[in-house]
């Protein structure tokens, strides 16, 4: 959407209101950011509100600073090679971390990932990945 419309606009665009897609996406889950972490089962989730804030709205928010840490060809090659390697299979959580790890080289994103798919805190660049 945002290279489409521009990161600015895309869902709303009023004379004076306008947001990404993006930014819905973070402010659907920052009403109930520590509820649930990304890799809970659907049926164990606090509140409806909070799966597909957290399912929806987090997972959007940790894939773009990924985008951002990594850049966006690392982030696609990443994507694309976990698809190829689990296209028939049933990968979980350590998978797609081992994929991006492997895909991404020298960078540990273990305990940024750790911490965003499994924590229930507001998912933020850690100060170690801030720095790559």
């Amino acid at each position: 959407m945002n290279s489409l419309f521009g990161r600015n606009t895309s869902v709303l665009n009023g004379r004076t209101v306008y947001t990404s897609d993006s930014e819905l996406q973070r402010l659907s889950y920052l009403v109930r950011p520590d509820e649930d972490p990304i890799v809970r089962e659907g049926w164990k989730f606090a509140k409806i509100a909070s799966y597909g804030g957290i399912v929806y709205g987090k997972s959007a928010t940790v894939l773009s600073t990924l985008e951002a840490v990594v850049g966006e060809q690392t982030l696609r090659q990443a994507l694309r090679v976990y698809f190829q390697r689990y296209r028939f299979q049933h990968p979980n959580g350590s998978d797609f971390i081992d994929t991006l790890q492997r895909v991404a080289g020298h960078q540990d994103l273990e305990p940024y990932l750790a911490q965003a798919f499994n924590g229930t805190q507001v998912a933020r660049l850690l100060r170690g990945l801030a720095d790559l």
